[in-house]
C-alpha cells in the first residue's frame, strides 16, 4: 500500500515514523513505529500526532467510502492544524473524477493533465496522472 512506502522511503532518508492505522502491521524497521489510531476519532489522532512534524495521509477505503474518507481526512487536517503539524495528502488510490464531470477521470482530463505539457508516460498512468500538482491560484505549485 501507498502508505507502507512513505514509511519505508522517510525512513531510509533518516526519519522517525510513527505509522498509523487501524491495523497496523508489524514493522521489521527499527526507525517505524506502528501505531493503532481510528482515523475518525478527534482525541486519538490528536493524540497520535503530538510531537509529529509532519504527516503524510494516505488513507483509502475499498469499496470507495466517501463519507469515511472526508471524515477521516478531515479529522487528521484539524488535528494537525491544532499541532501546527505540516501535512501532505496523497489521495488517488481510487477512481478520481473531474469537478463538475463527474464522468471524466482526472487522468483523462485535458485540464488537469495537459497533453501538451505531460510527457506520455505521465498522460498514460493514470496512478500518477492524478497526483499531478497543478498550479493553485497564486500560479505556484
Amino acid at each position: 500500500m501507498v502508505g507502507a512506502r512513505v514509511a519505508g522511503e522517510a525512513s531510509a532518508r533518516g526519519h522517525r515514523v510513527l505509522a498509523l492505522s487501524r491495523k497496523p502491521p508489524a514493522s521489521d524497521d527499527p526507525e517505524v513505529t506502528p501505531v493503532a489510531v481510528d482515523a475518525t476519532d478527534p482525541y486519538a489522532v490528536q493524540e497520535a500526532l503530538t510531537g509529529a512534524d509532519a504527516v503524510v495521509l494516505t488513507v483509502r477505503t475499498f469499496p470507495a467510502d466517501p463519507e469515511f474518507l472526508v471524515g477521516a481526512t478531515r479529522t487528521v487536517l484539524d488535528a494537525a492544524a491544532r499541532l501546527g503539524i505540516r501535512v501532505l495528502v496523497i489521495g488517488g488510490a481510487g477512481a478520481l473524477r473531474s469537478p463538475g464531470d463527474r464522468e471524466l477521470p482526472v487522468a483523462q482530463n485535458p485540464r488537469t493533465c495537459p497533453t501538451s505539457t505531460a510527457p506520455w508516460p505521465w498522460r498514460a498512468s493514470p496512478s500518477c496522472t492524478s497526483a499531478r500538482p497543478t498550479p493553485g491560484p497564486t500560479g505556484s505549485i
